[in-house]
């Protein structure tokens, strides 16, 4: 499942049985990353944590599983089945947590503690079990995960925190299992009002995306916002999923 930073090899917390590596585990939470939790300065990748947000993320919701989300869940624990889910920048588990009812196996991983922590208030509140699932801080540009291992991965609300998402995307392709899914949500570049680049193509390309996936879903009575579904090679794009409008 995760790849041993003295063998290389592939192994199962809490320990590597071929060097017996151990990572530290405080409070619950895997600590398979030492690099700071927000980097904004320097020549190399930059990135934004929620460590000095923490529970403060969530506001009086931090403990609410939203029906959105419990749906959202519902459709990762399908495509999921018996396999591994990876749900990536997990913040406070408002995905986790309801996919964790569904006693799917799941990665938690977070550069943030404070969120880690955030998302099992949030499970202990609503008696839900985290036995199924692996809390990890861990860095997005450099998952600790060995290669194959997901069924389904999920990045909500996090490629626009990372200045190079290319990097996060082929991670995100190399633990994958061939046929498994990346589902993403609320993701897209945009641009300040004096930036120098030109996002036109890019709009086009995904209005025609959206326009498609909106006629599909309003035959199946089902209204949503704006998601984004492609195609990722021998691996899938799927749509994030919202809940029909009440009528």
């Amino acid at each position: 499942m995760f790849i041993c930073p003295i063998c290389k090899s592939p192994y199962q917390v809490p320990s590597c049985v071929n060097c017996a590596y151990t990572p530290t585990c405080t409070s619950g939470i895997y600590q398979l990353t030492e690099d700071p939790d927000i980097v904004t300065g320097g020549e190399g990748d930059k990135y934004i944590g929620y460590e000095h947000i923490g529970e403060s993320y969530s506001g009086n919701r931090k403990h609410t599983l939203e029906h959105q989300y419990i749906l959202f869940a519902n459709e990762v624990s399908r495509l999921t089945a018996s396999g591994i889910f990876l749900d990536l920048g997990c913040g406070d588990g408002c995905i986790t947590v309801p996919t964790a009812k569904n006693g799917t196996k799941i990665i938690a991983a977070d550069i943030s503690n404070k969120m880690l922590q955030t998302l099992k208030a949030k499970a202990l509140h609503n008696n839900i079990s985290l036995e199924n699932v692996t809390l990890c801080r861990m860095n997005a540009l450099n998952l600790n995960i060995a290669d194959n291992t997901a069924t389904c991965a999920i990045s909500n609300s996090v490629l626009h925190l990372i200045s190079r998402p290319e990097k996060v995307i082929r991670e995100i392709h190399r633990i994958l299992k061939p046929g498994g899914y990346f589902v993403f949500k609320n993701d897209s570049p945009g641009t300040m009002p004096d930036s120098p680049f030109d996002n036109s193509k890019y709009n086009k390309i995904v209005n025609e995306i959206y326009s498609s996936y909106w006629k599909h879903l309003a035959k199946h009575n089902v209204h949503t916002p704006r998601n984004i579904a492609g195609h990722l090679t021998e691996k899938h794009y799927v749509p994030a999923y919202s809940s029909p409008k009440k009528k």
